[in-house]
């Protein structure tokens, strides 16, 4: 297995506190993905019960093949604490928003695991493909501000 996966948007963490509509925010998201052409999973769904309200938390992935040989990848943690309902779309709380996007080269795995292959994929990667490579980056990390714009736009509703 060669592929190879850049991170573009690393660990964006964004924090709030205050009142908000999960429930948008949650819909939203999913609504991003499927509207920019990702296939969607919710890997996570987490409810506790707390002292101080419930926590939840929600992993939501996508993916979308843009080439033979290239693929985004997109991940959205959504963690709430101390959350309250205080009507039926508004909770209070605590959120941490959590953005994460790859590029992963090679996903079919065509390139073998051998020495000579592993010279010639970065050869490929680095030389041939290289300025391909670097405008799937910067169109990633776009779609990726327009991901945290849109939760920010979601989040600032309520205010």
């Amino acid at each position: 297995m060669v592929s190879e996966t850049i991170k573009v948007f690393s660990k964006h963490n964004m924090k709030y506190h205050g009142v908000f509509d999960l429930s948008r925010l949650y819909s939203e998201m999913k609504g991003w993905i499927v509207d920019n052409d990702y296939s969607f999973e919710e890997k996570e769904h987490a409810d506790k019960v707390k002292d101080k309200g419930h926590e939840i938390k929600y992993v939501l992935l996508g993916e979308k093949k843009v080439t033979d040989y290239i693929k985004y990848k997109v991940s959205i943690e959504i963690i709430a604490a101390e959350v309250n309902s205080l009507s039926e779309n508004l909770v209070s709380g605590k959120l941490n928003f959590i953005i994460d996007t790859d590029l992963e080269l090679d996903y079919k795995e065509k390139w073998g695991i051998s020495r000579m292959a592993m010279f010639f994929f970065n050869i490929y990667n680095n030389y041939l493909v290289k300025d391909e490579i670097e405008n799937h980056e910067e169109k990633l990390y776009d779609e990726s501000l327009n991901l945290q714009d849109l939760a920010k736009d979601v989040l600032e509703f309520n205010r």
